[in-house]
C-alpha cells in the first residue's frame, strides 16, 4: 500500500528523509502541469510518496 501526502516543499522533505534514516527510492520527478513527486521508504520500510502541487511543473 502506498500513502501519498501533499507537501509545501518536496526538496525539504527529501532532505529530512535522508537526514533521519529514510531512503529515497524515486527522486523528485515532475508531473507536467501538476507538480513534483518523490517516493520514500521510512525507517520501518513503509512506502510513502510526497507530492508538491505546482501547475508550472514541466
Amino acid at each position: 500500500m502506498e500513502c501519498t501526502i501533499g507537501v509545501e516543499n518536496i526538496d525539504q522533505i527529501i532532505e529530512k528523509v535522508k537526514n533521519n534514516g529514510g531512503q529515497v527510492i524515486m527522486p523528485k520527478t515532475a508531473i507536467p502541469h501538476v507538480g513534483y513527486i518523490a517516493k520514500f521508504l521510512d525507517t520501518e520500510g513503509n512506502l510513502i510518496c510526497g507530492i508538491q502541487y505546482d501547475p508550472s511543473a514541466r
